[in-house]
């Protein structure tokens, strides 16, 4: 009890710290929400009444605060851009991008469980070496730009599919579920190669436990040893950071759907940022920072319930 209450006590202050310095860089970054809203319209008498309609001629620690107190409430504010409530506006477009962050889930865990395996069995042969020196090449290229790859090599030279000729789920579902591919491999990519390289090291470090010693001794073959013991204590450890990994995905999926032309939460991020609609922006760095906090207690509470060691 006393690790969950530390844990959830965490995940409070590590959200409060988040909400405050995004306000805070909000309130000094150059550009007046007001101006922006305006345009060509943007007389001094008009700035100076459209500020005080939307508060922000209040001091900085007020417009927190107030903002603190709707957001515990679940009011994120209106959208300086769309004149809706910021859910209404997120909200519209979420699905898209948890569409596209759990199909690249799935491609990650699906790739990197089988061929961590395989490298562990294999450790120190040609194709572990060569299957590390991809993953390090990988792990060093970001997912937009794995996303303009793949739409240069299967969208313009292969024309497996239209670069940025997105297909929605209510016109034809089929063929959102095949434009989605293109854009979640280029998102799971670069996290496959770290998930290979965490697992493989986690399956080498149990593999030399006298547990280990012990099954051999009893006549138990390799295969059987791997796949029964070491693979389950490996993934114990390994179970956190594939949590951990979702919401990298999430935020990869953000960044890459601007690549693809994907109707989702990064087009009104952006949209957002170069308008200056802070409310918005603020809203969707809390949904990740959310993400983040939840899912790594929730993957360490996991743990200490699988493995009561981590408890001690």
């Amino acid at each position: 009890m006393k690790n969950v209450l530390k844990k959830l006590g965490s995940m409070v202050i590590t959200l409060f710290a988040v909400s405050f310095l995004g306000f805070a860089a909000f309130a000094v970054i150059p550009g007046d929400p007001a101006v922006m809203r305006l345009k060509t319209n943007a007389t001094p008498a008009a700035v100076e009444a459209l500020r005080h309609s939307m508060g922000l001629d209040r001091p900085f620690i007020v417009r927190y605060f107030d903002w603190l107190k709707d957001f515990f409430v679940g009011d994120m504010g209106v959208s300086y851009t769309y004149s809706r409530p910021v859910m209404s506006v997120i909200g519209s477009k979420m699905p898209v991008t948890l569409y596209l962050a759990v199909l690249s889930f799935i491609i990650m865990t699906a790739v990197s469980l089988p061929m961590a395996v395989y490298c562990a069995k294999n450790d120190g042969g040609r194709a572990d070496r060569f299957i590390s020196g991809v993953n390090q090449v990988l792990m060093s290229v970001p997912s937009f730009f794995a996303g303009i790859l793949i739409s240069y090599v299967f969208g313009i030279v292969l024309r497996v599919f239209v670069p940025g000729g997105y297909v929605s789920f209510s016109d034809d579902p089929g063929g959102f579920i095949y434009y989605m591919i293109f854009p979640a491999v280029a998102v799971a990519l670069p996290k496959i190669a770290v998930c290979v390289r965490l697992l493989k090291s986690s399956i080498m470090s149990e593999s030399g436990k006298d547990y280990v010693r012990t099954a051999y001794s009893r006549g138990e073959r390799g295969t059987t040893v791997l796949y029964r013991h070491v693979f389950w204590n490996a993934l114990i450890p390994a179970v956190t950071f594939y949590a951990m990994q979702f919401v990298d995905l999430i935020a990869g999926s953000i960044i890459t759907e601007q690549v693809f032309n994907i109707p989702g939460v990064g087009r009104i991020l952006m949209t957002s940022i170069e308008g200056r609609d802070y409310p918005v922006v603020l809203a969707i760095l809390m949904f990740v920072a959310a993400a983040a906090v939840i899912g790594d207690t929730v993957s360490d509470l996991s743990a200490m319930a699988l493995d009561p060691r981590i408890r001690e």
